[in-house]
């Protein structure tokens, strides 16, 4: 879950860095991050209920 949030994070703050817009990139890729951590984790839960 945070490697997943913390590659995004930095991913969408070296193409801020790249094309020189500071926070639009950052935010972005930030939210997908904390999005699909959150989906993952969610699919994980689910999948280790449903064998019990």
């Amino acid at each position: 879950m945070v490697i997943s949030i913390l590659g995004t994070f930095f991913v969408g703050r070296y193409i801020d860095n790249l094309i020189n817009t500071k926070p639009i990139f950052t935010l972005i890729f930030l939210i997908m991050g904390i999005g699909g951590a959150f989906v993952s984790v969610y699919k994980t839960i689910i999948g280790y209920t449903k064998r019990k």
